[in-house]
Order: C-alpha cells, then sequence, then structure tokens
C-alpha cells in the first residue's frame, strides 16, 4: 500500500475493506484483522506524509472517498468503515481521535481510495 504523488497536507489511504462494514455479516475474525491491517496501514502512511498538524487543538480533515466501483454506498457506512484508518491517523500523530473532527465527501471518480486533507482551521 504505497501512497501517489505526495504534496503537503494531503494523505492518500488505500479504500477499506469490505470486512470493516457496518453490513459485513462473515464472522468476527476476518473483521478484526482486516481493522488491525488496515489501521497500521492507515499509521504507516500518514507517518511517511509527514504532515503537519497543530502543536496542540483541533486536527480538522477533509475526508474525501473515492469508491472502487459504481455500487451505491451509504455515507454512514463508509464513514464507520474509515474509524479504524482515522485511529490509525492518530496513532501516527500520537493524539486521541477525539480531536481529529473530519468533513466528509464521496466523490464520482470511481479510483478505490480515500484522500485525506489536512485543514488550516475549523471549517464554517
Amino acid at each position: 500500500m504505497t501512497q501517489s504523488k505526495k504534496s503537503p497536507g494531503r494523505l492518500t489511504l488505500p479504500w477499506m475493506p469490505k470486512e470493516l462494514s457496518p453490513n459485513y455479516s462473515g464472522h468476527w475474525a476476518p473483521r478484526a484483522a482486516a481493522k488491525k491491517k488496515y489501521r497500521f496501514a492507515a499509521k504507516v502512511l500518514t507517518r511517511e506524509a509527514k504532515l503537519e498538524i497543530p502543536p496542540y487543538g483541533m486536527i480538522y480533515l477533509e475526508v474525501e472517498f473515492f469508491p472502487p466501483d459504481n455500487r451505491k454506498r451509504d455515507m454512514d457506512n463508509m464513514v464507520a468503515a474509515f474509524k479504524a484508518g482515522q485511529d490509525g491517523m492518530a496513532d501516527a500523530w500520537t493524539v486521541d481521535d477525539y480531536y481529529i473532527k473530519c468533513i466528509y465527501k464521496v466523490s464520482d471518480q470511481k479510483l478505490g481510495m480515500v484522500k485525506v486533507r489536512l485543514l488550516s482551521e475549523a471549517p464554517e
């Protein structure tokens, strides 16, 4: 899992595994393994991106989902599936994920990734 086109304040993460969806109805073990793997990948990619977060206070992010195909997806499910990724970013920054506030968007482009942009201030 590599990051494409590094730019300041931006991070690209892979699309979330299907096991992280709240609608996943399989055994708990594959879900736990997928969560651990995705969280670790997010942590590593966040460290590699070297985003400069504020030294204190809230961290504001814009998270844009680029689904891998044309299937309809519910925003709440994408946000829930991304929770492990958000936790991985918090791990990389050694902050409590309480301090991470996100704005979520969904793109029409089918790229199978999640792009995260660090915002310099609280969105209006």
